[in-house]
């Protein structure tokens, strides 16, 4: 059995966002980085590279709020300047907030704009080492979660409809309308369009979303990043393997085999339609970009 036909009524995953929550949200979609490309709802990654602690979300997030002029961007700034040391960035901001004191009482050194100006940082500043000072998180947090599906009830947004999980095609031939263009409809019914079409017959994003879950779809998958060209290479031995003529494809076969033994087995991000198929297991924060201790919150009554 090969990777695609794996069967799990669980998809352990994780999902960043600079939110603190102990449940999703539909309503919170589009709060998070991206622009919702692979259909609405909440995205989630197998791969914790991607949106596990300190991975490419988690670093993208970071870098938002460090670019906001809130408290909490510029504790995490502190923090990375202090190389993930709280104490050391305490300190810093302490011996800042000083210098801002002399300067803003310094008469003959500062002008009275200036001294407004030193007053107005010198409050966000407090602001800034109030929370370094607290037991608070700074930072992004990491939610580990499982998600009660079976992966092979989910659209695949790139595969042709004919390779589709046959519940998904069932269900597909069923809630599609009928009434689209007819080009759409030969491509539909030959099975030769790939899912995210299917999905943008259904209507808008959002009505798309409703509409597949209510027919029992619990959500769109898709490679990610680092593995789309490993699943591309899976994708051709799987067609080569299939073929009648498999054998006349012998050598390429072979050759595919020979590529792929060294490279992990490609991973998949989620798009969930339903928060309540999501239960969170861990909720993890790391101070300063990666460095410095983990936190981590665990016991949601879910292990």
């Amino acid at each position: 059995m090969s990777w695609v036909d794996r069967i799990s009524k669980i998809i352990h995953a994780f999902h960043s966002s600079p939110h603190d929550f102990d449940r999703f949200d539909l309503s919170k979609i589009g709060t998070g980085e991206g622009a919702q490309v692979y259909g609405h709802g909440l995205y989630f990654a197998e791969n914790p590279e991607i949106s596990g602690k300190g991975g490419h979300y988690y670093n993208q997030f970071s870098h938002r709020m460090m670019r906001d002029l809130g408290p909490e961007g510029q504790a995490l700034y502190a923090l990375k300047q202090a190389g993930g040391d709280r104490a050391q960035a305490v300190a810093a901001t302490e011996a800042y907030i000083d210098r801002l004191n002399r300067w803003a009482g310094n008469e003959q050194a500062s002008t009275p704009a200036g001294r407004v100006m030193a007053a107005d940082d010198l409050a966000k500043v407090q602001a800034r080492l109030d929370l370094l000072k607290s037991d608070k998180i700074i930072g992004p947090k990491t939610y580990e979660v499982n998600i009660n599906a079976d992966p092979n009830t989910f659209l695949d947004w790139d595969k042709r409809l004919s390779a589709q999980p046959k519940f998904v095609q069932s269900v597909l031939k069923d809630i599609v309308p009928k009434d689209n263009m007819p080009s759409f409809m030969q491509q539909f019914e030959q099975g030769t369009m790939p899912g995210r079409a299917a999905y943008w017959g259904l209507g808008e994003p959002a009505e798309a979303s409703q509409a597949l879950n209510e027919a029992g779809i619990p959500g769109i998958s898709y490679f990610d990043a680092n593995s789309r060209s490993t699943a591309d290479l899976q994708r051709r031995l799987d067609v080569l393997q299939s073929s009648p003529n498999a054998e006349k494809y012998k050598s390429q076969i072979e050759g595919l085999q020979t590529q792929l033994s060294g490279l992990p087995p490609p991973t998949s991000n989620y798009v969930v339609f339903d928060p309540n198929i999501v239960d969170i297991m861990k909720k993890y924060s790391i101070p300063g970009l990666g460095l410095g201790a983990l936190y981590e919150q665990g016991d949601y009554g879910n292990e």
